[in-house]
This record gives C-alpha cells, sequence and structure tokens, in this order.
C-alpha cells in the first residue's frame, strides 16, 4: 500500500488552495445591535408628538407660562335668558396686556378676574389635578382591557359576550351633569393638559397624560366634516351657545367675543348648530355703528299688528 492512496491528496490540495484564500478575505461583519427602543415605547414624548404639543400651545390653547391655575366664579348664562354662577377653572393672568386680569378657560375664552368684594381666585395645584386624572384614566384603560378579556372568555365559553350588565360609571355621570356652557380648563381633555404640562416643564407627566389620552390635541382643518361628538365637538358648542345666549339678553360684547372665537377655531362648526357666522356678522355690524349691547323697544309701536309682514319681520 503507498502512502498516496492511504491518504489521497486531492482533499489536501484543495485546502492548500483555498485556506489562503479565506485567511485572505474579510472578516465577516459584526452583528449590529439590536435597534434601541423608541421615545413612545420607553414611556417618552417623541420628537414629533413635541412639535404638535407646542404647536397646540402656540396656536389655540391658552399659553399657561407665567399664570397661575385658579378657581372662579363665572356667569352662566340659560337658553332661557336666567343666568347662575359655576365654578370653573383656569389661567390667571395678572399681566395681560388689556391692562386687567383675565381668567382665561381652555381655548382662550376668558372673563375679568374677580376681585374683592366678590370671591376672588382660588389657587389650584394643576401638576396634582393632572396625576389624579390620568390615575383615573390609567384605571380607566385597565379595567376595559379586563373588562375585554373576560368579555373574550365568555366568548369562548359559548356565553353571552356582553355578559351581566355593569354598574354605571357614577363619577363620569357626575362630571358631565357638573358641566356648564364655558370651557373649564379643570374639565380640559388629557390631551390638552398633556400640551400644558409638556409647556411647563413636566415631561414625564406630559407624557403619561399623552398615552392616556390616546390622542394629541388637534383642531380639525377647516374644511373637515365637523364631528358630532367628542370635546372639539363640546368647545365649539360651548363657543356657539355662549354666543347666542349673551346676545338673547343685550350682553354684546360676550356674544362677540364667543362668536370670534367659533368662526376662528371651529369654522367647520359655522352652521352646525345654527348660523353662527350670520350672529358675528351682526354682531360686528353693531360695533361698527356704536350699537353694541343696545336693547330693542320692549313693546311694538302702535298699530304694528297692521303693519305689512315683511315691516314686522324687518322691526
Amino acid at each position: 500500500m503507498s502512502f498516496a492512496r492511504s491518504f489521497p491528496l486531492r482533499p489536501l490540495v484543495l485546502l492548500t488552495l483555498t485556506l489562503p484564500l479565506a485567511l485572505a478575505a474579510e472578516p465577516p461583519a459584526p452583528a449590529e445591535p439590536p435597534d434601541a427602543p423608541s421615545a413612545a415605547s420607553r414611556g417618552e414624548v417623541t420628537p414629533e408628538e413635541a412639535r404638535d404639543l407646542e404647536k397646540a400651545v402656540d396656536g389655540w390653547l391658552v399659553d399657561p407660562v407665567g399664570k397661575e391655575f385658579v378657581r372662579v366664579e363665572r356667569k352662566v348664562r340659560s337658553a332661557w335668558g336666567s343666568e347662575g354662577e359655576a365654578q370653573a377653572e383656569g389661567w390667571l393672568d395678572r399681566k395681560d396686556p388689556s391692562g386687567r386680569a383675565r381668567v382665561y378657560f381652555l381655548d382662550g375664552d376668558f372673563v375679568p378676574a374677580p376681585a374683592a368684594p366678590a370671591p376672588v381666585p382660588v389657587p389650584v395645584d394643576f401638576v396634582a389635578v393632572c396625576r389624579d386624572a390620568i390615575r383615573e384614566a390609567e384605571a380607566e384603560a385597565e379595567e376595559k382591557a379586563r373588562s375585554e378579556v373576560r368579555a373574550r372568555e365568555r366568548a369562548a365559553k359559548g356565553r353571552d359576550a356582553d355578559g351581566d350588565p355593569e354598574m354605571p360609571d357614577l363619577t363620569k355621570i357626575m362630571r358631565s351633569m357638573r358641566r356648564v356652557a364655558a370651557p373649564d380648563a379643570g374639565g380640559a381633555p388629557l390631551g390638552a393638559c398633556a400640551a400644558w404640562l409638556w409647556r411647563l416643564g413636566e415631561k414625564d407627566l406630559a407624557a403619561r397624560a399623552l398615552r392616556a389620552a390616546g390622542t394629541l390635541p388637534r383642531l380639525p382643518p377647516p374644511d373637515a366634516p365637523p364631528e358630532k361628538q367628542g370635546w372639539i365637538h363640546e368647545l365649539a358648542w360651548t363657543a356657539y351657545a355662549g354666543a347666542v345666549h349673551a346676545f338673547m339678553v343685550a350682553a354684546d360684547d360676550e356674544a362677540l367675543q364667543n362668536a370670534a372665537r367659533l368662526l376662528r377655531l371651529y369654522p367647520a362648526y359655522a352652521h352646525e348648530f345654527g348660523d353662527g357666522a350670520a350672529l358675528l356678522e351682526e354682531l360686528r355690524r353693531r360695533k361698527a355703528a356704536g350699537a353694541l349691547g343696545e336693547k330693542g323697544a320692549e313693546e311694538a309701536p302702535g298699530g304694528f299688528d297692521a303693519w305689512p309682514v315683511e315691516g314686522r319681520v324687518a322691526w
């Protein structure tokens, strides 16, 4: 038996030829590290969300910087021409450009800051209010997730997915009953709270508020069809109702303030509840004529019933 026959040379030659090439080849690239978790997955505000939050405060939400969060008594008007007082929370600006302290609410609606002997504004811890609201929203989200799990389990067992009727959320019901026809910053959606917290430097709490809200505080495009529910719908209704109720009792300055806000921020709703555009036009006409706040005659002139219909309507 020869050496060559016992140890074939072909594999050895192949190894001799390929080994230098393998050694000369570039080493394999190191494995890329896994992608870093995004800001959103880390529970932080993303750069895009930060821009939207800043845009909301710069564009239509009241800017909280330099202001104090307070609770005040404000006038509330009804569709029957009556009025009362209700508590509302907003941002007190002691250095307003108007020269008089004002309390601003969610979307720029305001009232003059009351002074003694009227009840003066009461300071409120805005951050603490937000923490409570966020905890409540997070607890509701957890309960909703648990309810969905229970519903799937019941459905898997062949039972009615709806299960037994649940007790109504009395907290939500009472909060709705306390709502007045005025934007109340204390009842602001968590998306708006997130924008205020962000502007005030409370970054971590702003992120929690944004996650709990599930949506950014954005105004719909002017050409978008009006929503039939939601907080933008509520704000638009508040502006319209505030204008109409004030107009009914010749509080024309207040009516003008509300009607202008309706058309400026919520133009899609100009005709949703009534003709808000016509009301604003009439109020501006009265202002130009120096007739804001003037009341019409309490009684019709003599012979009014015999006037032509067109004349009575015009009067």
